[in-house]
């Protein structure tokens, strides 16, 4: 599924995503069965998280100062130094 479908579901359902910077979780914020089914999707997918964290730092700089930051210490030490990449790190608590 890609964050914009995810995103669009979330919308229709009346959910709303909050990002925890401590762990880097994705929270559902609301109730029911679709809330259910979209914390079932972000469990099961890390890279879904990624895309999602990724997407939501269009439009909060936090965020995007946050992975910006871990993508430019990635690239220096010769590993993937995208945004996506960066998120992944985050959430899997890699490298």
């Amino acid at each position: 599924m890609t964050a914009e479908k995810f995103l669009e579901s979330c919308k229709t359902a009346n959910l709303k995503l909050k990002l925890k910077f401590s762990d880097w979780h994705l929270e559902v914020i609301g109730g029911g069965d679709a809330a259910e089914s979209a914390k079932r999707a972000l469990q099961n997918s890390p890279e879904l998280r990624a895309r999602l964290i990724v997407k939501m730092s269009e439009s909060d700089r936090l965020i995007k100062d946050l992975l910006e930051e871990r993508a430019a210490i990635r690239a220096a030490d010769g590993l993937p130094g995208d945004l996506y990449s960066a998120a992944l790190a985050n959430i899997t608590h890699g490298y």
